[in-house]
Formats: structure tokens, C-alpha cells, sequence
């Protein structure tokens, strides 16, 4: 269980306090709430520990029952792959804690096929902050957490790491 939560310490503990903060339908204020040397938030992770450390803990078992079903498939001469869907919901934990990756102000989208019937899209997700340092972070953390849990990752939506078709936030999905 340390050793999880030391690999996995680059997301796991941000993830568990959001998991309360939306449990709990907490008023978030990101210059405080995600400030983990914050007194309020201090005090917050203090109150709720138990259950911070429930949403770890469920993490940690995901993670042992994915490393499990990798080992028994490797045991059968088969590989898993990752599928990485491009971009990360609004309402996300990364989002939250990771202002200097994204840029929520737009979402990113899909430009307009007329030959196929389709008008402009707006995906509802989280356009990334481009050729950015903390960008460039942020996925090297995120591939390497990835990189344990198959044996290879597939992007998909290719054409969306490459370049992002970006609207404006409100344009909605829908």
C-alpha cells in the first residue's frame, strides 16, 4: 500500500481530496482549497481524513486488481493496451489542481464536416495550455504512471494531441 501511494503520489491525494470536495458539495475556491499548506485546507483534510483516505485506499485496489489481470495476461502471451482518450473533463480533479496545464476558458471541439452532415463540436473538455513547461510536466507524470498499467498506450484522437480544434467554453456539448 506505501508503495502505491509513493508511484502513484504525483495524482493520488489531489485525486482523493477533490473526490470529498464533490462528495461533500463543498464551495471549492481554487486559491484556497487546492492549496494543500492552506490553514482552511489543512483543516479540511484533518476533518475529513477517513474519508481522503477511503478514496485512496479504492485506488490502491484498482491498481492491484489491474496489475493482476496484467500479470495473468501476460501468463497467456497477451498484452494489454492502454487506450488514451485525448483531453480531461472540466470537472476533474487534474483540471483543479493543474491551473498552469489548462486553459478553461475554451474547450476543445471539433471543426465542421458539411460532407459528412456535421456542424462545429464542442467536446466539453479541458483545452491544454500548448508548449507549455507545465504541460510538458504534467504528461511525463501522467505516461509514466500509465506506462505500468499495460504494455503500450494508443493515443486516441491522434489529431487532437497534435492540435486542438478550440471553441468557446459556453458552446455546449450538447
Amino acid at each position: 500500500y506505501q508503495k502505491f501511494q509513493i508511484k502513484a503520489s504525483y495524482w493520488i491525494k489531489e485525486f482523493a481530496l477533490y473526490e470529498v470536495y464533490k462528495k461533500l458539495n463543498f464551495e471549492i475556491d481554487q486559491k484556497t482549497a487546492f492549496n494543500v499548506i492552506h490553514p482552511s485546507t489543512i483543516d479540511f483534510i484533518h476533518k475529513h481524513s477517513e474519508q481522503i483516505d477511503y478514496h485512496i485506499y479504492s485506488q490502491f485496489l484498482c491498481y492491484e486488481q489491474r496489475q493482476a489481470l496484467l500479470i495473468k495476461l501476460k501468463s497467456y502471451g497477451i498484452n494489454l493496451i492502454i487506450n488514451l482518450p485525448f483531453g480531461v473533463e472540466f470537472d476533474s480533479a487534474d483540471v483543479c489542481f493543474h491551473p498552469e496545464v489548462f486553459d478553461t476558458k475554451y474547450q476543445v471541439g471539433c471543426s465542421p464536416e458539411p460532407e459528412h452532415g456535421y456542424p462545429e463540436q464542442a467536446w466539453g473538455v479541458s483545452v491544454y495550455k500548448e508548449k507549455s513547461e507545465g504541460l510538458k510536466r504534467y504528461l511525463t507524470e501522467k505516461m509514466n504512471w500509465l506506462s505500468q498499467l499495460g504494455n503500450g498506450v494508443f493515443l486516441d484522437h491522434l489529431v487532437g494531441w497534435c492540435g486542438q480544434y478550440i471553441v468557446p467554453i459556453k458552446i455546449s456539448p450538447e
